[in-house]
């Protein structure tokens, strides 16, 4: 099976998330995938290629990891380090 998914989240789950408001804070720019048990593993359109999975982390690391040990960051605001980790630790989950 080939993986089709070419953004950091399938475009069900953005569709969704924006109807109900399920949007995270550090997803201001890009959604990210949410980690769900219930993935049905045979539909491409949900499964995203490696690529796009570096991507991911890479954006993990790079704009959201720090948030609250840095004042120089593209989230305004002050992050207590319980949501960065929930935030990282649920989308990380999802990749894998």
């Amino acid at each position: 099976m080939r993986a089709t998914c070419y953004a950091m989240c399938p475009a069900d789950e953005i569709k969704e998330r924006k109807k109900y408001n399920g949007t995270h804070a550090f997803e201001k720019f890009e959604l990210v995938k949410r980690y769900s048990r219930d993935v049905v593993q045979d539909r491409p359109e949900l499964i995203r290629p490696t690529p796009i999975c570096y991507l991911t982390v890479s954006f993990l690391r790079d704009c959201v990891m720090d948030t609250d040990r840095t004042a120089d960051t593209v989230f305004k605001g002050k992050y207590e380090f319980g949501d960065v980790y929930g935030f990282v630790s649920d989308r990380f989950r999802s990749i894998v």
